[in-house]
């Protein structure tokens, strides 16, 4: 009996030691695992409510308004950046902010900075400024002019150009302090809102007559932002543009058969442009260079480029000023005429977006420096392009009508010869192979 005893003691103590060694497997493979480090954020009532003059009763669901109100802003005691939006729409439509431009320094220079959802309450919503770290001195100062949520067509009207609807806050907080003990004064901001605006790509190249792989230094692709505000602008002295562009490349058939180039599409990139009045761009076509100052009115730019600008004018017309962004050196046309097909290939660094982040001005004798209201648009493309194909077509329909039943009937003289003379050399052809078998 004292050695089942033994036996059962040790065999207990052997199961004991088994699952004592098993609980971290178990641990790590059997159950799901969270990381510590994962940020717990306090609710946007609970923050909102250390303000005593806070009244939730003030911010109510209104229906058919989709707006974004910025009502607060605050630092963490991790330097970040929050932001509290009220959005009359409410939790039922959802319509949550996506972005917001922000200058931390009086001289302006606006940021526009990524917003991730935190949490919210009804209208009342919590956002973190994205990659934004608070600065660690005495009084910092946040210049916000405007903030932005994805364009809808259901509640914005439909549209295939505006990307992120821009909402006016014209806010100036100086915060002073830290945790606690940190306070904020708010202050009313102008901004200049943009009534009219449209980002283009705008193009033109002619290839030389009948080229083999001709290279295309005969072309340009200009990036404008055309626009017009709420102000009665004098003079626009600068301007500053958030441009996204990318890479890509397009072929077609010219003769409709055969071998056309893949597409190629290259990955965006976003550059903050500044802009002042007497900066001045070019582009060239075929040896004829044309130059322009970076900011002029539809007029002057369309002067600027000539007969060049003949085809696309009718897309200016409405707007106050052309801002002219960037220009793509990269830009390239060519044709390809082969035996038996051809194709032609446009590509370069095209402009994909673009909002305009504020404007320096003139107006009623005074000269502003303010943030401006804003959609993100995307970009389209205006222009001509012309191959050797096209100036054979543009040169017949320059003619008279008797002139053009000429050339027709040369034509069709010329294509009778070529089939005749085709159906003589097969015929020979034939008559040969049938001497060559004995068959005659």
């Amino acid at each position: 009996m004292e050695n089942k005893r033994k036996i059962k003691t040790k065999i207990l103590i052997l199961l004991i030691a088994v699952v004592v060694l098993m609980i971290p497997f178990l641990s790590i493979y059997a159950f799901p695992t969270y990381a510590e480090n994962e940020t717990e954020y306090t609710s946007v009532l609970e923050d909102l409510h250390h303000d005593e003059s806070f009244d939730i009763n003030k911010f109510p669901v209104i229906e058919n308004d989709y707006s974004l109100k910025v009502i607060q802003i605050a630092e963490s005691s991790d330097n970040e950046l929050f932001v509290y939006v009220y959005q009359p729409s409410g939790k039922e439509i959802d319509l949550r902010a996506t972005s917001i431009n922000i200058s931390t320094s009086e001289d302006l220079d606006y940021i526009h900075y990524d917003l991730e959802y935190l949490n919210s309450y009804s209208t009342l919503y919590k956002y973190k400024v994205v990659d934004f770290t608070a600065s660690s001195e005495e009084e910092r100062y946040y210049n916000v002019s405007s903030i932005f949520r994805e364009w809808n067509n259901d509640y914005d009207g439909v549209s295939d150009s505006e990307l992120e609807k821009a909402f006016e806050v014209g806010q100036t907080v100086i915060a002073t302090g830290f945790g606690d003990n940190a306070i904020y004064e708010y202050s009313t901001q102008e901004v200049v809102s943009i009534s009219d605006k449209k980002a283009l790509n705008v193009y033109s190249f002619d290839n030389p007559f009948f080229g083999w792989m001709t290279p295309g230094e005969n072309g340009y692709c200009s990036h404008v932002v055309l626009f017009s505000t709420d102000l009665p602008i004098e003079k626009v002295i600068e301007a500053t543009v958030l441009a996204e562009y990318m890479y890509s490349t397009h072929a077609y058939n010219s003769w409709g058969l055969g071998y056309v180039p893949e597409d190629e599409v290259g990955k965006p990139y976003s550059e903050y442009v500044h802009l002042r009045y007497d900066d001045i761009g070019s582009v060239s076509e075929n040896g004829n260079t044309y130059v322009f100052n970076r900011i002029m009115t539809p007029t002057e730019y369309l002067t600027a480029l000539g007969d060049s600008a003949e085809n696309f004018e009718d897309e200016f017309v409405g707007y106050d000023w052309v801002l002219c962004v960037s220009e793509a050196e990269d830009f390239f046309s060519y044709t390809y005429t082969g035996l038996a097909y051809g194709y032609s290939q446009i590509g370069g660094t095209l402009l994909q977006d673009a909002t305009i982040l504020e404007l320096t001005f003139d107006m009623g004798g005074e000269t502003y420096s303010l943030g401006v209201v804003d959609n993100v648009s995307s970009a389209g493309a205006v222009g001509s392009g012309n191959t050797w194909w096209n100036d054979i077509i543009d040169w017949f329909n320059s003619l008279s009508l008797i002139f053009q039943i000429l050339v027709g009937i040369a034509i069709g003289a010329c294509v009778l010869i070529v089939l005749y003379f085709i159906f003589k050399l097969l015929q020979l052809a034939f008559e040969s192979i049938k001497k060559l078998f004995g068959g005659g």
